[in-house]
């Protein structure tokens, strides 16, 4: 008896050893292979399709026309490729394409647990933004307030696989918007957009420019995630952004009450599910219209600054310097907005407001110009109503 378990425990450890032996000759020629170039994956094509479809929403599905393996330009690190990737949604429809998806991976990091690719790129990435009529956006991977954190999760690798994370990038994005309550559509080209890892959280950056209607505006933005804090600060540069469209889209046709073209700066802070917690925006306009109520007003010069504080809805205005259907002033103040219940649509604005270096232009009431040296008002504008009325007036004339 013990010398059949004797001799089936021999057998057992040649077995183990023979399989050890195959083992380390398979990778062995795998890594010399890789030495001479990439390596084809087709076999293990669906798998990755599969892993790819775990990081989507329920439904969707992920096709891959090619992938490789080969070694990265890094010591130690090894670049998988799939390209011609498409995902569809679960009604069939595609959402997202790109060229190629790179992940780079290091061995040592898979040796102590920390799973998932450091480094991550999409090229030629076409990704759709929809807005639809009830004003929730779908990014292609998922809509609703958590759409934005879902397409982080994706490029960081998910709680699973974020221990190896550095960085991620889109190379010559294409991104549409659509808006299906005002039907129309915006494209941006050459996008680009990276996402990195900090001592304190995430840093990412965006640049394109996009098509309004024939009309192109640039954007840029920076910002930063503090993952103690759960805090987001972001800075946003635009140049020539149709304020109009976006004010109309956002909070409904009466708030279009200016067709200029703005250039400017914006810094933000919100928190990680989206409350803003501080605002504020520097900037000029380019020449437009200004519409109150029946009247427009042609917008010869415009620059302003001014704070937000969302816990009173109120601007703090530090400058608006104008020169709109030749009147002129330079006014400081506060502002504060009233919005619909439950709702973005403001329904009348509150301001206390002074101002220097008026001069009012000839019109109905007035046969001439007329200089002013300080003018301060106080009342209330109704945008459903386009209706402007005062509280209190006063003005100290010139001579």
């Amino acid at each position: 008896m013990n010398r059949r378990a004797a001799k089936a425990a021999v057998i057992a450890i040649e077995a183990a050893g023979v399989f050890l032996a195959a083992a380390a000759a398979f990778l062995a020629f795998f890594f010399w292979r890789l030495q001479s170039g990439p390596i084809s994956l087709a076999l293990f094509r669906p798998s990755a399709e599969f892993a790819i479809e775990r990081a989507l929403p329920p439904g969707h599905r992920a096709m891959i026309g090619r992938a490789s393996l080969s070694r990265a330009d890094a010591a130690g690190e090894y670049d998988l490729l799939l390209q011609d990737v498409r995902i569809d949604d679960r009604s069939g429809k595609n959402v997202a394409t790109l060229s190629s998806l790179s992940l780079d991976f290091a061995a040592r990091d898979l040796l102590h647990g920390a799973l998932g690719p450091r480094r991550i790129a999409l090229v030629d990435p076409k990704l759709e933004i929809e807005r639809g009529a009830d004003k929730k956006l779908s990014l292609g991977f998922g809509g609703g307030a958590s759409a934005g954190r879902g397409v982080f999760q994706t490029l960081t690798g998910g709680r699973r696989f974020r221990r190896a994370f550095q960085s991620a990038e889109l190379r010559r994005a294409e991104i549409e918007f659509r808006d299906d309550a005002s039907g129309r559509s915006w494209r941006a080209k050459n996008a680009s957009a990276q996402i990195k890892r900090t001592t304190s959280g995430y840093a990412a950056a965006l640049t394109g420019v996009f098509d309004f209607d024939g009309r192109a505006a640039s954007m840029n933005v920076k910002a930063g995630y503090d993952e103690a804090r759960e805090i987001i600060e972001a800075k946003i540069h635009v140049n020539d952004a149709p304020i109009g469209d976006l004010l109309s889209m956002f909070y409904g046709p009466g708030a279009a009450a200016i067709s200029a073209p703005i250039t400017g700066d914006a810094a933000i802070e919100l928190t990680r599910a989206g409350a803003v917690l501080s605002s504020r925006f520097e900037g000029s306009a380019g020449r437009g219209e200004l519409m109150l109520g029946d009247k427009t007003a042609e917008i010869a010069s415009l620059n302003f600054a001014a704070a937000f504080d969302p816990t009173k809805n109120e601007f703090k205005l530090e400058k608006l310097a104008f020169d709109i259907g030749g009147s002129k002033a330079d006014i400081s103040g506060t502002a504060s907005v009233r919005f619909e219940a439950g709702k973005l649509s403001p329904v009348s604005i509150a301001f206390d407001l002074a101002a220097g270096n008026v001069l009012l232009a000839p019109g109905d009431v007035l046969a001439g110009p007329l200089p002013m040296e300080k003018v301060a008002a106080a009342g209330a504008y109704d945008f459903a109503d386009r209706r402007l009325s005062l509280q209190d007036v006063s003005m100290q004339l010139l001579g």
